[in-house]
Protein backbone atom coordinates (compact mmCIF):
# COMPACT_ATOMS: atom_id res chain seq x y z
CA UNK A 1 0.00 0.00 0.00
CA UNK A 2 3.18 2.25 0.67
CA UNK A 3 5.69 3.77 -1.44
CA UNK A 4 8.02 0.70 -2.29
CA UNK A 5 5.76 -1.84 -0.77
CA UNK A 6 6.50 -5.17 -2.11
CA UNK A 7 4.56 -7.88 -1.00
CA UNK A 8 7.15 -11.12 -1.90
CA UNK A 9 9.47 -9.26 0.62
CA UNK A 10 7.44 -8.95 3.26
CA UNK A 11 5.70 -12.96 3.81
CA UNK A 12 7.19 -15.15 6.75
CA UNK A 13 7.67 -18.55 5.66
CA UNK A 14 5.31 -21.39 7.25
CA UNK A 15 5.91 -25.01 7.20
CA UNK A 16 4.16 -27.14 4.99
CA UNK A 17 1.33 -30.24 5.57
CA UNK A 18 3.65 -32.77 4.44
CA UNK A 19 6.54 -31.47 6.88
CA UNK A 20 3.79 -31.80 9.84
CA UNK A 21 2.87 -35.27 9.27
CA UNK A 22 6.20 -36.39 8.51
CA UNK A 23 7.37 -35.57 11.81
CA UNK A 24 4.38 -36.57 13.49
CA UNK A 25 4.97 -39.96 11.56
CA UNK A 26 8.47 -39.98 13.39
CA UNK A 27 7.26 -39.86 16.67
CA UNK A 28 4.80 -42.31 16.68
CA UNK A 29 7.52 -44.37 15.27
CA UNK A 30 10.38 -43.09 17.21
CA UNK A 31 8.32 -42.86 20.49
CA UNK A 32 9.58 -39.23 20.94
CA UNK A 33 7.57 -36.41 22.69
CA UNK A 34 6.42 -33.50 21.48
CA UNK A 35 5.75 -30.06 22.79
CA UNK A 36 3.71 -26.89 21.29
CA UNK A 37 4.91 -23.66 21.72
CA UNK A 38 3.06 -20.41 21.10
CA UNK A 39 5.45 -17.23 21.41
CA UNK A 40 4.37 -14.30 22.99
CA UNK A 41 4.42 -11.04 21.13
CA UNK A 42 6.59 -12.87 18.66
CA UNK A 43 5.63 -10.02 16.17
CA UNK A 44 7.38 -7.65 18.46
CA UNK A 45 10.58 -9.87 18.66
CA UNK A 46 12.31 -9.15 14.82
CA UNK A 47 14.63 -6.48 14.10
CA UNK A 48 14.92 -4.06 11.10
CA UNK A 49 17.32 -5.26 8.77
CA UNK A 50 19.66 -3.09 6.64
CA UNK A 51 19.05 -0.05 8.58
CA UNK A 52 15.76 0.12 6.68
CA UNK A 53 13.18 3.19 7.66
CA UNK A 54 9.86 2.13 7.72
CA UNK A 55 7.05 5.14 8.26
CA UNK A 56 3.90 5.02 9.45
CA UNK A 57 0.79 7.81 10.26
CA UNK A 58 -0.49 8.86 13.07
CA UNK A 59 -2.52 6.63 14.77
CA UNK A 60 -6.42 7.51 15.22
CA UNK A 61 -6.64 9.36 18.73
CA UNK A 62 -3.34 10.47 18.85
CA UNK A 63 -3.32 13.67 16.37
CA UNK A 64 -3.25 15.99 19.23
CA UNK A 65 0.61 14.66 20.95
CA UNK A 66 1.63 15.41 16.50
CA UNK A 67 0.31 19.24 15.61
CA UNK A 68 1.49 19.31 12.37
CA UNK A 69 -0.28 18.40 9.65
CA UNK A 70 0.45 15.05 7.33
CA UNK A 71 3.17 14.28 10.42
CA UNK A 72 4.35 10.60 10.17
CA UNK A 73 6.42 8.78 12.66
CA UNK A 74 9.69 6.67 11.88
CA UNK A 75 9.31 2.80 13.36
CA UNK A 76 12.05 1.34 14.96
CA UNK A 77 11.20 -2.18 15.97
CA UNK A 78 8.15 -4.46 14.05
CA UNK A 79 5.47 -4.02 15.63
CA UNK A 80 1.48 -5.48 15.27
CA UNK A 81 0.01 -4.42 12.22
CA UNK A 82 3.31 -3.90 10.32
CA UNK A 83 3.18 -6.40 7.49
CA UNK A 84 7.04 -7.09 7.53
CA UNK A 85 6.90 -8.72 11.12
CA UNK A 86 6.18 -12.20 10.57
CA UNK A 87 9.30 -11.90 8.57
CA UNK A 88 11.37 -10.49 10.84
CA UNK A 89 10.58 -12.35 13.76
CA UNK A 90 11.32 -16.11 11.37
CA UNK A 91 14.61 -14.52 10.44
CA UNK A 92 15.86 -13.62 14.19
CA UNK A 93 14.12 -17.23 14.88
CA UNK A 94 16.66 -18.72 12.31
CA UNK A 95 19.57 -16.88 13.46
CA UNK A 96 18.54 -18.18 17.19
CA UNK A 97 18.36 -21.79 15.40
CA UNK A 98 21.60 -21.75 13.91
CA UNK A 99 23.45 -20.58 16.97
CA UNK A 100 21.92 -23.65 19.17
CA UNK A 101 23.13 -26.37 16.66
CA UNK A 102 20.09 -27.00 14.66
CA UNK A 103 20.70 -27.31 10.56
CA UNK A 104 17.01 -25.49 8.53
CA UNK A 105 15.92 -28.86 6.11
CA UNK A 106 16.35 -27.96 2.30
CA UNK A 107 12.89 -28.91 2.06
CA UNK A 108 10.57 -27.12 3.54
CA UNK A 109 12.46 -23.57 5.06
CA UNK A 110 10.56 -23.96 8.80
CA UNK A 111 11.97 -27.17 9.88
CA UNK A 112 14.75 -27.46 11.84
CA UNK A 113 16.90 -30.56 13.32
CA UNK A 114 19.41 -31.05 15.37
CA UNK A 115 21.39 -34.62 16.40
CA UNK A 116 21.66 -34.40 20.60
CA UNK A 117 22.92 -37.06 22.45
CA UNK A 118 19.36 -39.01 23.35
CA UNK A 119 18.62 -38.57 19.84
CA UNK A 120 16.95 -36.30 17.20
CA UNK A 121 15.35 -33.12 17.86
CA UNK A 122 12.93 -31.29 15.48
CA UNK A 123 11.56 -27.99 15.38
CA UNK A 124 9.20 -26.81 13.22
CA UNK A 125 7.96 -23.25 13.45
CA UNK A 126 4.37 -21.87 11.85
CA UNK A 127 4.96 -17.86 12.42
CA UNK A 128 4.88 -17.63 16.25
CA UNK A 129 3.71 -21.15 16.73
CA UNK A 130 6.18 -23.89 17.28
CA UNK A 131 6.11 -27.63 17.14
CA UNK A 132 9.29 -29.73 19.35
CA UNK A 133 9.53 -33.71 18.45
CA UNK A 134 12.47 -35.45 20.48
CA UNK A 135 12.92 -37.84 23.23
CA UNK A 136 10.50 -37.74 25.77
CA UNK A 137 13.49 -36.79 28.49
CA UNK A 138 14.80 -33.81 26.48
CA UNK A 139 10.73 -32.58 25.91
Amino acid sequence: EGLHYNIAAISSPVTSDTSIRMVLTIMAVAGYAARVIDVKAAFLKGELENNEEIYMKIPEGFEKFYPKQNSWLQIKKPIYGLKQSGLYYYRKAKRAMKINGFERSEADPCLFYAWRNEGLVIWVTWVDDNMIIAPPNIV
